[in-house]
C-alpha cells in the first residue's frame, strides 16, 4: 500500500495491536433497525453526504473506498490468508471491522472537504510539483491494485484520479492549519477534539440509508 493518508483516526490504525474476537456472521443480523444492502456500482451518482451547501455523491467516494477497503485487506490477509473475508466480520473494540472501515472512509472524506474549505480560506495551492507528486503517488496505488480490481473501476479511473488530488490538496491544507495554531498534524486527526471543535462549524449530513447499506470488504476487493 503506497497511499499515504493522515487524516484517519490513530486508534484504527493500531487495530492489529488487539486482542481480536471472531463473532459468527449471523450475529449482524441483531440490530434492531435493519439495513438494506445497497449496490455501490449500480447507485454511483446516489448522494451520500452533504457538507453545507455542497453534495457528494458514491462516485466522489470510490477513492475512499478503494483505499479504505484495500489497507483493511491488507491486514485481513496477515490475520487469514486463506480466508480473508473472516477479518472484516472480527467484532473489536465493540464494532465488526467492516463497520469500523466504513465509517473510517466517511471521516476521511469529511475531514478532506473540511480541510480543503479551510485551505481555500488560507488561498493554499498546490505547486506543480506537489501536484505532479501527488498524481506520481495515484499511479502507484493504481498499480498496485490486481489487474481485476483495475478492471472493475477502470471507469471511474479519472473520478478516484481527481479525489487523489484533492486529497493531496487537503493535506496540504491540513498541515499549513495545524502549523498556524502551533499543532501536529496529528494533533488535528478525526479523532481530535481540536477537530471536533472544527467540524461544529459544518452542517455535515450522512445519508445513512445510502452509506450504511454498502458492504465494505467486497465492494473493490475481488477474491
Amino acid at each position: 500500500m503506497t497511499f499515504i493518508y493522515r487524516g484517519r483516526t490513530t486508534a484504527f490504525a493500531k487495530i492489529a495491536a488487539f486482542v481480536l474476537v471472531l463473532v459468527a456472521v449471523t450475529l449482524t443480523g441483531c440490530s434492531t433497525a435493519r439495513i438494506h444492502e445497497v449496490n455501490f456500482w449500480s447507485n454511483l451518482d446516489k448522494k451520500v453526504l452533504t457538507v453545507d451547501n455542497n453534495e457528494y455523491t458514491l462516485r466522489d467516494m470510490v477513492m475512499y473506498v478503494a483505499y479504505e477497503e484495500n489497507l483493511v485487506e491488507d491486514q485481513a490477509n496477515i490475520y487469514d490468508s486463506s480466508n480473508p473475508l473472516s477479518y472484516w466480520n472480527v467484532h473489536t473494540n465493540g464494532e465488526f471491522v467492516r463497520v469500523r472501515a466504513r465509517t473510517e472512509a466517511m471521516n476521511m472524506a469529511i475531514s478532506d472537504i473540511i480541510f480543503s474549505d479551510i485551505g481555500h480560506e488560507y488561498g493554499v495551492k498546490l505547486s506543480v510539483a506537489e501536484d505532479a507528486h501527488a498524481g506520481m503517488v495515484f499511479s502507484d496505488f493504481w498499480d498496485d491494485l490486481s489487474e481485476a480490481q483495475q478492471e472493475l473501476m477502470a471507469d471511474v479511473y479519472d473520478d478516484m484520479k481527481a479525489t487523489a488530488l484533492s486529497m493531496a490538496y487537503a493535506q496540504k491544507s491540513r498541515e499549513i492549519y495545524a502549523e498556524s495554531i502551533g499543532v501536529t498534524v496529528d494533533d488535528i486527526s478525526v479523532d481530535s477534539t481540536i477537530y471536533d471543535e472544527i467540524k461544529t462549524r459544518y452542517n455535515i449530513v450522512v445519508e445513512e440509508s445510502i452509506w450504511k447499506g454498502i458492504g465494505f470488504g467486497k465492494v473493490t476487493i475481488i477474491r
